[in-house]
This record gives C-alpha cells, structure tokens and sequence, in this order.
C-alpha cells in the first residue's frame, strides 16, 4: 500500500491512506488545510506499539514533490519492511530491544 502512495506523487496525486479502522469525528480536510497542518507535506499517523512502526494507519501526501522528501520516506519505508521481511529471523530486531 505504500508503494502505491510512491506511485501517486509520482504523477503529481496527493494521496491519502486510511486503515479500515480509522473514525473521521470531523472534517479532515479543515484540519489538514488549516495551521499548523497545512505546513507540512507527509502527515502520519504512526502507532508505535513495539513494532518499530510498521503499522501505519494514517498517511496523507499533501504536495508531495516527485522526488521529494516526502517520497523519499515512503521509498525509505517500504525498502525497510522488504528487508525485515527478507530476515532469516525477523524476531532479532526485537531481541536487540530487550538487551537494551
């Protein structure tokens, strides 16, 4: 799903992702339009819970530039998940945690 997002800024979309789970209680757009949201370009929604943020529930792209930072995090996050997924034991990132 991230790649597609990379994809979208490529020819110029601005794209938005939401988990199936996720409840808009207003309108989303006011907020994202509005001070001081409007300022930036990648806006996440990250749940970090001991899963190195590969849950990601919210993302929206908003004037994302075509080879831009913006996509740059994207590209940066999915070659991250493909090498946790290539890992022979994917569980080591976890047990470096606990030694800490």
């Amino acid at each position: 799903r991230i790649h597609y997002l990379d994809l979208f800024i490529e020819a110029g979309i601005n794209p938005m992702y939401l988990d199936n789970d996720v409840a808009m209680t207003d309108d989303m757009y006011r907020v994202l339009k509005s001070p001081p949201m409007a300022k930036h370009n990648l806006i996440l929604q990250n749940e970090v819970q001991n899963i190195h943020g590969l849950n990601i529930g919210v993302i929206y792209c908003q004037n994302c530039a075509p080879g831009g930072r913006g996509q740059w995090v994207l590209r940066e996050t999915v070659r991250r998940i493909v090498e946790l997924l290539n890992m022979t034991d994917p569980t080591a990132i976890y047990k470096e945690d606990e030694a800490l």
